[in-house]
Order: structure tokens, then sequence, then C-alpha cells
């Protein structure tokens, strides 16, 4: 079977365009709920008397107040969170970039001819590729274009992992380069971003700074609200947070399924690719390498699996859910699908392509 025979997964497709028009409805819910409630805002400080507010709240021009600061004003409020907050959180997603790459070192010369050859194979430009000591075994994509993407892969992923499997695993993060997937998974995930960045904005917990997002889950929160304002709009915050977290979530999983895939038509050795991911998934680290957390989001497995990684720098209302709801969510909200299920998919793609009994 040639490549351009692969049998396209129509399921896979169906279930991304199904959680993307989720995802559009509940970021345009949620820019219209916080551009009423701005406007509700500016009615009550200037609709006099007090009697014309439940009125003015459905009026086009309500109690005489111009059309530029009862429509304009709130719209305006609403663009800015939500583009200031992605631009604010991308600037502090870079400044963990930085410093993670001061830490990472050329590659060893064989691993840049594999790249040269998987990238010729997918038909791109071979993106720049960088080695971090650690001991956890994974490998992950930055950049949000593809002429600057670069692939970091660990030297417990090398020292692990067979010639042929490395293949897999790096041909695993070209697919993503090539899928684009930071990019889109970074407009994606602009619902939790802001709410995120809103629930930081709306209570008085500043304690913390950029890379330090990940707590224990028995560390004990100081978020408090300052004012009912600040109350209302982290509240509205918290609850988005939580369905853009389930929104989200499963489309993540489905690029992982998409990366595989493609992967698999790099290489033509889907069962290469599960062998890898078995490899991986079998060892267990001593410790987590938390300079990799916040660098996880499109690694071959997680470091720490959550939709969280994408609020780098902020915090989120996971502390004011109760456990059992906690735990729950975050069985829902992992960006990476089961091992078990992937390795499934992948062999079936082996008999699809070999016609064999994997």
């Amino acid at each position: 079977m040639k490549k351009s025979d692969w049998p396209r997964d129509e399921r896979l497709v169906g279930n991304m365009i199904f959680a993307i028009t989720n995802i559009v409805i509940l970021t345009g819910t949620f820019a219209a709920v916080i551009a009423f409630l701005s406007r509700s805002l500016i009615i009550l400080i200037f609709v006099r008397p007090l009697d014309k507010i439940p009125h003015s709240l459905i009026s086009i021009v309500p109690g005489g107040i111009p059309l530029w600061l009862s429509m304009g004003v709130p719209i305006f409020i609403t663009l800015t969170i939500f583009i200031g907050l992605p631009l604010l959180n991308r600037w502090l997603r870079g400044l963990l970039i930085q410093r993670f790459e001061s830490g990472t070192h050329d590659p060893p010369a064989d691993i840049h001819q594999r790249v040269t050859m998987l990238s010729k194979s997918a038909n791109m430009p071979p993106p720049s590729v960088a080695v971090v000591d650690s001991e956890v075994a994974t490998a992950f994509t930055t950049g949000l274009r593809p002429n600057e993407a670069q692939i970091t892969v660990t030297s417990a992923l090398i020292d692990t992992l067979s010639k042929s499997e490395l293949n897999g695993v790096l041909a695993h993060e070209l697919s993503h380069i090539k899928n684009r997937d930071v990019t889109i998974m970074t407009a994606v995930m602009i619902p939790i971003v802001v709410a995120a960045g809103l629930w930081t904005v709306m209570t008085n917990d500043t304690s913390h700074q950029p890379g330090q997002a990940y707590r224990h889950k028995n560390q004990n929160s100081s978020h408090t609200f300052d004012g009912l304002i600040s109350g209302i709009f982290g509240l509205l915050a918290g609850m988005f947070w939580v369905l853009a977290c389930l929104c989200t979530a499963p489309f993540a999983r489905y690029r992982e399924f998409a990366a595989d895939r493609g992967a698999a038509v790099i290489t033509g050795e889907p069962a290469t690719i599960a062998a890898a991911l078995e490899t991986i998934d079998s060892r267990s680290p001593p410790t987590v390498d938390m300079r990799l957390v916040d660098m996880s989001p499109m690694a071959i497995l997680p470091i720490t699996d959550t939709t969280d990684v994408w609020t780098a720098g902020w915090d989120t209302p996971s502390d004011w859910l109760p456990e059992t709801f906690r735990d729950q969510l975050s069985i829902y909200s992992r960006t990476h699908p089961e091992t078990k299920e992937r390795l499934r998919r992948l062999r079936e793609l082996e008999k699809t392509l070999h016609g064999t009994d994997t």
C-alpha cells in the first residue's frame, strides 16, 4: 500500500470537528457573558433612577447612555481580556522556554541525520533538535510556526529506545509540526488561558511566579476574592475553566491519535511506534523532572497530563474544587489518550498496512 493510499480515519476527523465546535460555542458564550456583565456594571453605575435598571439591561441605548459607553466599552473590555490574557500567557511561556533552553545542548550527529531523513519522508523541512539531560524518557515539540519548530529529546529517551523506536518517536513529533499542532492547540486552549488568567486577576493570591504553576494537591491555597465584582468575575472564570477543560482535552487527545497516525505514515512501521510507546510507558522515572512539566503539551507521553500545562505562570480554581470532583476532572481533562488505546489503534494500522496480525 502506498502512503497516498492510507485510509482516512473518518471517526477521528468527526470527533475533532465535534470537539472544535464545542470549543467555539464555549468561547463565544464566555465572551458574551463577560460583555453582558461589563455592560450591566456600566448600567448600574450610570443609570438613574434605579427603577430604570431592569429595562436598561435589555435596551440597546439604556437610560440615555451613549452607544459608545453602553456597547463599545463592554466590547472593548471583552476583546482586551480575550486578546490581552493570551498574549500575556504567551510571554510567560516564552520566559519558561528561554529558561529551559539554556540547559539544552546539541544532539549527537546521528539524531540530526534521523530527523533529516524522516523530514524528507514527511516532505517537510527538518526542524532544529536539542537534547536535555534528564532521567525522564520523553520528547516534545515547541514553536508556533513550522519554521521555528524545535524537537527536544531527553538523554534518557536516547539511552532507552532502540534506533527504530527512536525513529518512531521523532516521526511522532514531526507529525505534530507538520499538522501545526502547537499553533492549533494554542488557539484551542484560549478559553482555558482566559479563564485561568481572569481567575488569577480576580483573586488576591499573587504568590506564584512563572514556572510555579504546579502545586501539590495538599498544599493550601490562599485564593480569596476582594469584593463583589471580583467574586462574580472570579466564579464565572472558575466555572468556564472547568467547562473549557472538559471541552478542550478531548481535542488534544485526538491530535495525539493523529500524530501517531502521521508517524506511522512517515515511518511505515506502526508496530515500531507502538513498541516505543510501550517502552516509554513502562519506564518509571525515579523523580519527575520539573523543568519538563511546563514544556510537555506535545510530548510523546506526558510529564504532567493536564490542561493546566497551558496556563504556565498562573494558578487555576482546582484548589477550590472538592477532592472527588477534582480527581474526576483530572481524568477527563487529560491531554493524552491512554497508552493502551493508542497501541490498539496502531496495531489496527499495522494490520491495514501490512495485512498481518500483530
